[in-house]
């Protein structure tokens, strides 16, 4: 008998074994006298031997029918890569005071929002919060002005997003030994926090949204002044001058800065 034909009688044998069909008889103690024993049961095997023998026989069945399965391979499961969760995108939040109403905040979104695409920062989104008062224990100690650092460390910050506070009254902060100093904004870096006030702009209308994005870039982005003084870089340095009139945009230098910094990491 070829290998082959091995092979599938094995496999017959033990499949009809297993399924109940296969009959064997064993015989045992016969001492050479089985030739002369008559009216044999039908089996379909006839094992010679007792029971030891037919669990050798049954042992050999089962293993010439493991040993002749084709070999294979378990591949190997591959470990699934687990997907990092890309971080929820930061929202600037428009925060009037009670002197600045909601349309007026309204009307800032656009522009930041043209600014934001511009550097891109599509994925911000700007939102208009509800007005909060402005408290007198804001104020400096003359009461003539509002102290812009006062403001802003009134305000809770949750680190990931940003808040812009915004009014119309003069806003002041200690500068070069000045106690009392008239400012258009200002930001407390790191904090992401940060004030803008038209009462000095000689645009007010045009160009508050532009002092609210220079602040924005100093709180939120950590930006410094434009190194390169740029008269058309939205974050050059005032120097007490309140003319926002030809800054629109961030210069080369500065914008490369900002495409630097870890929110452009990710």
């Amino acid at each position: 008998m070829s290998e082959m034909c091995q092979k599938i009688y094995i496999k017959n044998v033990l499949s009809f074994l297993l399924a109940g069909k296969m009959r064997i008889f064993p015989i045992s103690d016969t001492h050479n006298c089985h030739r002369k024993l008559k009216r044999l049961p039908v089996a379909d095997v006839i094992a010679h031997g007792g029971g030891l023998t037919v669990l050798l026989v049954l042992s050999l069945l089962m293993l010439g029918c493991e040993s002749n399965k084709p070999d294979q391979k378990v591949a190997a499961e591959k470990p699934k890569k687990q997907e990092v969760a890309k971080p929820r995108p930061p929202v600037i939040y428009l925060k009037p005071y009670s002197d600045f109403s909601q349309q007026e905040a309204k009307e800032l979104v656009p522009h930041l929002r043209r600014f934001l695409d511009g550097c891109g920062l599509s994925e911000m989104n700007v939102v208009v919060l509800p007005n909060i008062r402005l408290a007198d224990s804001l104020m400096n100690d003359r009461r003539s002005r509002y102290r812009g650092d006062k403001m802003i460390r009134s305000i809770p910050e949750d680190g990931h997003n940003a808040i812009i506070l915004l009014t119309h009254k003069d806003i002041s902060v200690t500068y070069k030994g000045r106690p009392d100093w008239g400012v258009l904004g200002l930001s407390l870096m790191p904090k992401h926090v940060c004030v803008a006030s038209d009462f000095r702009l000689k645009h007010k209308k045009r160009d508050l949204w532009k002092v609210a994005c220079h602040e924005l870039l100093h709180s939120f982005f950590n930006m410094q002044h434009c190194p390169k003084d740029d008269p058309l870089c939205i974050i050059k340095d005032a120097k007490g001058h309140a003319d926002f009139s030809k800054k629109e945009h961030l210069c080369k230098t500065c914008m490369s800065k900002l495409k630097g910094g870890k929110w452009f990491s990710h």
